[in-house]
């Protein structure tokens, strides 16, 4: 039986199976990794990693450091939505030069 496409997501909307699967590896301590397939996102996410003697075995990081980084991409989010739009550029005339950046009058040590 093979199972649907795993979606692409951000840790703010985690998708079912990962849910589960992060659950179970908090009751459980670990799970494997080929149960982790069903839901890659938990590893890419950073919300399950290998343990240091079995590469073969997935150990959930604490809800603490789940809940901060979910937190974390929430305000990123936000931010981002909140941002100003830079207004639009007036029309240029042909040939007309893009606007560099600001220069400083020049200085010599001995000005005042």
């Amino acid at each position: 039986m093979t199972s649907a496409p795993h979606t692409e997501h951000g840790i703010e909307s985690l998708c079912a199976a990962g849910t589960e699967l992060y659950e179970r590896a908090l009751v459980e301590g670990h799970i494997s990794a080929r149960d982790a397939t069903e839901a890659p996102c938990l590893v890419d996410l950073g919300l399950l990693h290998p343990t240091l003697d079995d590469l073969g075995r997935l150990e959930p990081v604490a809800p603490a450091i789940a809940l901060n980084r979910l937190l974390r991409a929430t305000r990123a989010d936000a931010v981002i939505a909140h941002r100003p739009r830079p207004h639009r550029q007036a029309r240029r005339h042909p040939g007309q030069r893009e606007p560099g950046p600001a220069r400083l009058p020049h200085r010599t040590l001995g000005d005042p």
